[in-house]
């Protein structure tokens, strides 16, 4: 294959990058699956402990306050910070189960969609949450997971991805009423917004793919 410009280059690097993940065995990208996933539970898991020894001053400082201009970096900071042990260890077998089918699928989607719906879904949350509120909570990105993998059923044309929609809306289809206004100490806002999140990017990734 002869090479003439530096966009061909780029075109090739980025192909070959897109096809690795791919062309693996599902074992080796299980193995990469729970690595990642692993690292960034005990990631959570660390801010977790210090959150508990500074009696969660890190989630109310660093949740998101909607509408205040102080706090609007939060949005970055909030989707890994938690309110109790509990809230923590819940979250985390939901984020390990519908993140590890993203990374699985794709770990540079998984980059991608994860800042998505930290800016996006965080977003809209600091412009529409409830006044005197902090929110703070992986839900966000675990909602957005679970829209992706079920929106991209419908948007990737496969059927693998297809049946395997069906599976997780079965499991988990329950969430969906979580991301309404319900409950007092639960931010449905996150919820809302991080399944909008999550079937908005599958849409873009779709329509990219076509």
């Amino acid at each position: 294959m002869l090479i003439n410009t530096r966009s061909d280059l780029k075109y090739l690097i980025k192909h070959l990058e897109g096809t690795k993940m791919a062309k693996m065995k599902f074992w080796e990208r299980f193995k990469i699956s729970f690595r990642w996933v692993a690292s960034l539970l005990v990631f959570m898991g660390v801010l977790e402990f210090a959150n508990h020894l500074s009696q969660y001053a890190l989630s109310v400082n660093g949740g998101i306050i909607p509408r205040d201009p102080s706090r609007l970096w939060a949005i970055f900071t909030a989707p890994f910070l938690h309110f109790s042990p509990e809230h923590y260890i819940l979250n985390s077998i939901s984020f390990a189960i519908l993140g590890g089918l993203v990374v699985l699928e794709d770990r540079r989607i998984f980059v991608k969609l994860t800042l998505f719906s930290c800016v996006f879904a965080g977003l809209a949350v600091w412009l529409v949450g409830r006044p005197n509120s902090v929110h703070a909570g992986s839900s966000l990105l675990i909602f957005s997971y679970f829209g992706f993998v079920v929106a991209s059923g419908w948007f990737a044309k496969n059927w693998k991805s297809f049946f395997l929609a069906i599976l997780i809306g079965i499991i988990y289809g329950g969430m969906v009423f979580e991301a309404l206004p319900t409950k007092e100490f639960i931010s449905w806002e996150s919820h809302l917004f991080g399944i909008i999140s999550g079937v908005l990017f599958a849409k873009i990734l779709g329509k990219r793919k076509v």
